[in-house]
C-alpha cells in the first residue's frame, strides 16, 4: 500500500484504473518493507533496502518467504478501499495464474 499511495500522490490521482503484480517473485528481498521509486528503484546491495536488491555475488535477490497470493489478497483490499478499480497479473505462467484463480475473491482484469 505505501508504494501505491506514493504513486497516487506523484500522479495527483485518487485511484488507479488497474494495478498489477508485474512478476511472481517478491521484491524487495524482505517483502516486509516496501520501497518506492523515490528511495529504492535501483539495483543495490540488500542492506540499502533497494527495490531491486542484489546479493553479495551480484545476483538479484528475491523474497522466498512471501508469496504472490499474499500480495493478491492485499491488492483486493485496495479495490475494496476504492484506491484501485481493478487488479491484474503480468509475466505469470499458466500454473501460477491457475493458482491465483483458485485462491482469490477478485479475478484478475484482462487487457490487450
Amino acid at each position: 500500500k505505501p508504494d501505491l499511495m506514493q504513486t497516487l500522490k506523484d500522479l495527483q490521482l485518487e485511484y488507479l484504473d488497474c494495478f498489477v503484480i508485474h512478476w511472481p517473485q517478491a521484491a524487495p528481498s524482505t517483502g516486509k518493507a516496501p520501497t518506492t521509486r523515490l528511495n529504492g528503484a535501483f539495483p543495490a546491495p540488500e542492506e540499502k533496502n533497494s527495490m531491486f536488491p542484489i546479493n553479495t555475488e551480484g545476483f538479484f535477490s528475491c523474497d522466498m518467504e512471501s508469496h504472490y497470493i499474499e500480495t493478491w489478497h492485499a491488492m483486493e483490499k485496495l479495490v475494496d478501499e476504492g484506491l484501485v478499480r481493478s487488479i491484474g497479473l503480468s509475466n505469470f505462467n499458466k500454473t501460477q495464474i491457475q493458482e491465483v484463480l483458485a485462491a482469490v475473491k477478485k479475478h484478475p482484469a484482462s487487457g490487450s
